[in-house]
């Protein structure tokens, strides 16, 4: 039998698919490291050279879906030929079809705070990125409302935590981008463009 070798980025690769595979069908705590090195027909040292545990794996399971979000933010920062609505329109957009491609993928796993580490990562680091296309980034009051709503929608429209019949769904998100535009000066409607993003049904 002929041995594969792989390249370190080809194998880490390779066994962050595979959890992330069992994480989803079975769940984070029923998954073990075993289980992992099981499924790609390697030995439990090749899991621990590149990762110190099974948490670590979710980290970087976590790390690779918002690095998804805050290159394609970035490169929307970089669009001089748009306004600041025009920025943060083209970047809720660009999060919602890597949402719909991913988040069945990453929200699905079980048994792991995956929405607490996201949330994190969405305030700690895509939230300045919002603000910056808004208006430059200098004013720490806009950073407080863009953390208030961000953390108010990831929250009140999380599946796991709420179960709202559409219509309670939409008068929630409505809310919330009113409250948003009013809190920023903006006209009525000037954020509607959320209501996608935040599953405005």
């Amino acid at each position: 039998m002929v041995r594969i070798s792989k390249s370190p980025e080809e194998r880490k690769e390779e066994l962050v698919e595979a959890a992330q595979a069992l994480f989803l069908e079975k769940g984070y705590l029923r998954t073990k490291v075993s289980d992992i090195v099981r499924h790609i027909k390697v030995s439990q040292g090749i899991f621990y050279y590149y990762f110190p545990s099974k948490d670590a794996v979710v980290e970087e399971i976590v790390n690779r879906y918002m690095q998804q979000h805050l290159s394609q933010a970035r490169s929307v920062l970089a669009m001089s030929e748009l306004g600041p609505l025009e920025k943060l329109e083209e970047m809720a957009r660009r999060q919602l079809e890597i949402n719909l491609k991913e988040n069945n993928n990453i929200h699905a796993i079980k048994g792991v705070d995956i929405h607490e580490r996201i949330l994190n990562r969405l305030i700690v680091d895509y939230v300045p990125l919002m603000v910056q296309a808004f208006d430059g980034g200098a004013d720490e009051t806009v950073k407080l409302k863009f953390e208030v709503f961000v953390s108010a929608g990831n929250v009140l429209m999380d599946p796991g935590l709420f179960s709202w019949p559409p219509v309670e769904r939409n008068r929630k998100i409505d809310g919330l981008i009113t409250m948003m535009e009013e809190s920023l000066g903006q006209v009525p409607g000037a954020f509607s463009f959320y209501r996608g993003l935040m599953g405005y049904v």
